[in-house]
């Protein structure tokens, strides 16, 4: 092999390993991740609703009756399981964009990162709203 020819063979090689390393997750693999991330965020889910139902418990508890605070700590346990769904479904959105190709990936994550901040501006708009002493 000449000079030349092994030029353009490494070059062709070094092009294919770029390109191989740039390509989208297995369906295998994405699936995988996607499973994950929905078991991940069903726990988080579920530890979010229980610790809202203590925190609305230990309300009725120590707030001696005052429906204000009782009202206030159930806004808050409102929120609390609003974001914490949308965390969830943001992760298991941001695992679904792991199967597409690098610009499509970057633009899927976007839109996942979008509709979390959305999520949570929704939710802080319900909670003000249902917050008596906001």
């Amino acid at each position: 092999m000449d000079g030349t020819t092994r030029l353009l063979a490494g070059s062709v090689t070094a092009a294919l390993l770029v390109l191989a390393g740039c390509g989208a997750q297995s369906p295998a693999q994405t699936a995988a991740d996607v499973a994950t991330a929905e078991a991940s965020g069903a726990r988080d889910d579920a530890a979010a609703r229980s610790a809202a139902a203590t925190r609305m418990v230990n309300a009725r508890k120590t707030l001696t009756n005052s429906e204000i605070d009782v009202a206030r700590q159930g806004a808050e346990a409102a929120w609390t399981i609003e974001v914490a769904r949308a965390q969830a479904d943001h992760k298991v959105a941001i695992e679904r964009c792991e199967a597409s190709g690098a610009e499509a990936r970057w633009s899927c994550k976007a839109r996942a990162d979008t509709a979390l901040a959305a999520a949570k501006a929704t939710a802080d708009t319900t909670r003000a709203a249902n917050d008596p002493k906001a």
